[in-house]
């Protein structure tokens, strides 16, 4: 049985309170379709809704362009609101990771409507890569047509430094152990 670490427990129920919400924020704007970047700057609910959670979220056009954002995406990424219209996912994603994510999007997103979560890497404005964690979902217009997707983005930083101090510690263990010329009793 698989067990989740709390950050990845914390992030599914944070998504699955999202989706609620989202759903509801959908049917009640479903009577009109405006684009995506106006229906999400008239929606005051939307914006408190990003605003409040703890997590970076961005939302995309079907081409990758960045249309709305929170103040911890913002944070996470270190550009202004200026510099951030003008970027696109790729852009601020390492080269390594746009296959994946590609293929994450067509067999998982655009099949099913949401992605699993999965780890990927940003390029912050001052070139420091950052491990984050997301999923994201897709939205459609009143006729069933994709035009973007919402992502909810998690800092796994501190959590992929601390998986490095456990290996680092775990190996220097297993060396001791190893090069021990007598044998090892543990009592518990």
């Amino acid at each position: 049985m698989l067990m989740l670490n709390d950050t990845e427990q914390e992030l599914r129920e944070e998504i699955s309170t999202l989706r609620q919400k989202i759903a509801t924020l959908e049917s009640s704007t479903r009577s009109q379709s405006p684009p995506l970047d106006v229906k999400l700057r008239s929606d005051t609910h939307f914006a408190n809704l990003s605003e409040s959670i703890m997590d970076g979220f961005v939302c995309v056009d079907m081409g990758g362009d960045i249309v709305k954002y929170n103040q911890v995406f913002k944070n996470l990424i270190g550009y202004d609101d200026q510099e951030i219209t003008l970027l696109n996912n790729h852009d601020i994603t390492p080269p390594q990771w746009h296959v994946m994510e590609a293929q994450i999007i067509a067999e998982q997103t655009m099949t099913r409507g949401y992605s699993d979560i999965y780890e990927k890497e940003y390029i912050r404005k001052d070139s420091k890569i950052i491990p984050v964690a997301l999923r994201n979902r897709l939205v459609r217009d009143h006729e069933g047509n994709p035009i973007g997707m919402w992502v909810i983005i998690r800092d796994i930083t501190e959590k992929k430094f601390s998986q490095e101090l456990l290996e680092h510690s775990e190996g220097k263990y297993r060396t001791l152990i190893e090069r021990m010329q007598e044998g090892v009793f543990m009592k518990s």
